[in-house]
């Protein structure tokens, strides 16, 4: 599993700056800073900085909750996994999604069905 440092290193490619990527994700500059330091963030601002890298917000929370709760990681390594292949198996179907959370509810139930959760 990805670091919470390396979307932040791609956001900065994005937005040129660490200054701009907080811009953009609604954070301070500094807020930013301890993100890098403490590889956690919280879950609104890694939604917005997965709108940012035009990627699922999953990963993103995944990386920082793994930190925050490193008893945990397996489970969010599978969570991620189980997340982006159903996203992949839904996403071809040509069904909008309005919002990346709203997207999330059926992954609860494929992650019951194979006992991730």
């Amino acid at each position: 599993m990805k670091k919470l440092s390396y979307y932040l290193d791609k956001a900065k490619g994005v937005t040129n700056s660490d200054y701009m990527t907080a811009k953009r994700i609604g954070v301070t500059r500094a807020a930013i800073s301890k993100a890098r330091k403490e590889e956690t963030l919280g879950e609104n601002s890694c939604i917005e900085l997965a709108k940012l890298l035009d990627i699922n917000p999953i990963e993103i929370i995944a990386a920082s909750n793994s930190v925050k709760h490193p008893e945990n990681k397996n489970f969010w390594g599978k969570w991620v996994a189980t997340v982006l292949i159903a996203t992949s198996v839904m996403i071809p179907t040509g069904k909008p999604v309005a919002d990346h959370r709203a997207s999330l509810n059926p992954i609860f139930v494929i992650m019951r069905r194979f006992g991730i959760i």
